[in-house]
């Protein structure tokens, strides 16, 4: 009969700890490399469609500040059909 400790972990081989570890720092390599292009998304892509929402519930001629309308605008758009 073996006797294990509390503290040892039957259910992991031997040194599997180091491989467990290697996958992680491979896995960040590839974050690292995805990175860019979730940054560049988000400056070229995601503000651009999030700013003009924000424009929808507004009026503004483009010099001052915009004026929050809500949902007016798109209310005037379904009833103006």
């Amino acid at each position: 009969m073996s006797r294990s400790s509390p503290l040892s972990s039957p259910a992991l081989p031997r040194g599997s700890r180091g491989v467990t570890t290697r996958r992680v720092s491979l896995s960040l390599y590839g974050y690292a490399f995805i990175a860019p292009f979730f940054i560049v998304f988000a400056i070229f892509q995601l503000y651009p469609i999030l700013f003009s929402l924000y424009l929808s519930f507004t009026r503004g001629d483009g010099f001052s500040a915009p004026q929050w309308l809500g949902l007016a605008n798109y209310r005037r758009l379904v009833h103006a059909g």
